[in-house]
Formats: structure tokens, sequence, C-alpha cells
């Protein structure tokens, strides 16, 4: 019996050797033949600006599942690439999506990518400091907050905050004077019941209480704040009907310059007059930082004839805005207004 089973299986095992020799043969082949059908993408991804390379770029062939990250250096490769054409996509957080299509891929020619990627702003939650009097984000504060930015106001082509804030929810005028929520009704000559500040500082006249729109020109705000609802545990008696923050524009790091002006003429509506109707308009605004010094200057004309008798107005305004940084967390600040 013991010889009868070592002669069964010595012919067992060398089948066995010949089966696992012929697979790897045949393996070996199918390799080599799907590499020869196969191609390779290599590239770099640099930044369009300085042209520094992109660590960490997704690097993706587009309708499939196969993709990789860039080095540190900002380069990247893709192998075992069936021969086709393909679109080849690389995207990073902070930057422009960029797709190059109609990459040929053959077998034995490697293709060459060059990506450039252009930075792109990423829209994140307003920051609030009016309605606690600390830095928040919009979705933690628990009061009701409207921002209107500098880009609203410059969509709307107004001529001073109060013309953007006509578009602000729960915000009405009656009489030119503000109206949040019905809280403050028609108090001409009695004192407003919404307070205005500026950067955070009460800007109020002491002879009449109200709201004097054109103290800031509208070139030097940077967003606006509106918090609807009594804000007086904060602000005092003054913020019975809501505060209005006015936070103007920090120094520009190195140099910027503004200019807008328009002119226009008026219908002639009525026989009241045989002159030339016009209203001019023009602002400026100019802002520079020199190492730890920075500063903003901003001035505003408004001149019109008026469309109707003794409507005629002439008025303009300037701002100044000097910055000092100290260190990192301490600086002076200096703000200037005057309208007339």
């Amino acid at each position: 019996m013991k010889v009868g089973n070592a002669k069964f299986i010595l012919p067992t095992l060398k089948s066995l050797y010949v089966f696992l020799i012929i697979l790897f043969f045949i393996c070996g082949i199918h390799n080599n033949s799907f590499s020869q059908g196969t191609g390779t993408i290599t590239g770099t991804v640099t930044d369009a600006d300085t042209g520094l390379p992109l660590p960490g770029v997704n690097v993706q062939l587009r309708h499939t599942v196969l993709g990789t990250s860039t080095s540190l250096e900002g380069e990247f490769s893709l192998s075992r690439i069936e021969a086709g054409s393909y679109s080849v996509m690389a995207s990073m957080i902070g930057y422009k999506i960029q797709t190059i299509d109609n990459v040929a891929i053959l077998p034995g020619s490697p293709a060459k990518l060059d990506f450039k990627l252009a930075m792109s702003f990423v829209e994140a939650d307003a920051i609030v400091v009016t309605a606690s009097r600390k830095a928040k984000s919009l979705s933690e504060t628990p009061n009701s907050i409207s921002i209107i930015s500098a880009m609203d106001i410059r969509k709307r082509n107004s001529v001073d905050v109060r013309d953007a804030l006509k578009y602000a929810p729960g915000v009405t005028f009656i009489g030119g004077q503000v109206n949040i929520r019905g809280t403050t009704g028609f108090s001409r000559g009695a004192g407003s019941r919404v307070l205005l500040l500026t950067d955070g500082v009460p800007t109020m006249p002491g002879d009449s209480g109200d709201i004097k729109w054109d103290i800031v020109p509208f070139t030097a705000v940077e967003k606006v704040e509106v918090v609807k609802g009594a804000a007086s545990a904060l602000y005092g008696s003054s913020a019975i009907g809501g505060v209005i923050n006015i936070i103007t524009k920090e120094p520009a790091e190195g140099r910027e310059l503004s200019i807008r002006s328009s002119q226009g003429i008026y219908d002639p509506v009525s026989n009241w007059t045989d002159r030339r109707l016009l209203t001019t308009q023009g602002d400026i605004f100019y802002s520079e930082s020199i190492n730890a010094f920075g500063y903003v200057l901003a001035a505003g004309l408004r001149d019109s004839r008026g469309f109707k008798e003794n409507s005629q107005f002439f008025k303009w305004n300037v701002f100044g805005k000097a910055k000092y940084k100290f260190t990192t967390s301490f600086n002076a600040i200096f703000t200037g207004s005057y309208a007339y």
C-alpha cells in the first residue's frame, strides 16, 4: 500500500508543476500584450500667477476611475491607460478647475500635460461684528441680520448707503428716515430709534439726532450690517429700533485707485424753466500700504439742477482712514469724515 501510494502521488506533483509553469507563461504573455496596448500620462501643475508647483492637486481622467494627486514638486503620473482619447481634469480647493480635452493616449508614447491653475475665491459665511460686538459667523448670531456688501452697492449703482439699504428686507424709509420693521415710525426732529455706527463707533449728530447718510462716501464702504430688532442691551436706548453699522475698507495691499463719474439730463417734465437741467456725480477712491502704515482716501461730489423748481442741490464729502500696525495683534486706527 505504501509503495503504491508513493507511485500515485509523484505523477500528480509533476502534473501540478507543469500546470503552474504553463500558467505563468500565459500570464507573462498577457501582461506583455496588455502593457503594449496601454499608455501613460505625465505632467506638472503650477500656479498661474506665481508659477510655483502645487502639491496635492487631484488629477483625474473624466468618466473613468483613474486618478492621482501631484507630489511636492507638483508632478503627477498615470499609467496603464488604455489607448484612446480622454479628458484630463485638475482640481484643488481655492483654484479654478482646469480640463484638457482630446488627450490622445498611444502605446509606447507618453502624453505630457502642463496645468496652470488660476486662483478662485471660496465664498464663506459673512462675519458679523455688530450683533454681539465680537466677530461671529452669520449663522451663529441669534439676531436677525442683513449684510450688504460692497459688490451689492456697486451692482445697484448706488450714490450713497441709503440707496443700498432700500433693498434690505424689513428696511424702509419714511420722509428720508430709516424705518426697521416698523419700530422707528416718523420722528423727524425727535431723534431716531436706529443707531448708526461707523466701524463700531456711534455716528449721530448732536443737534437733530437723525442719520446723515452722506457722511461716508460709498466707495469707502466694505459692507453694511443691519441688526433688525432692539439692541439696546448693548448700545443703549438709541438702538431700540435696530443698529446700522457701516464698516469701511481696510488699506489695500500695495496701491488701489478707483474713479467713477456720471452725468445725466433731466427730461423737461415742466415748463418752469427753459434751461437745460443737468445732474453730475463723481467719486474717487485711493488706498495704499507702505510697510506697517496704510491709509484710505475717498471723496464724492453730487451736483444737480433738479427736475422741479427749488429742488437743486450741491454737496460733497470726504473720508480718510489711517492704520498703523505695531504688531500682528496691536494697531492704531484714525478715521475722519466731512460732508458739506
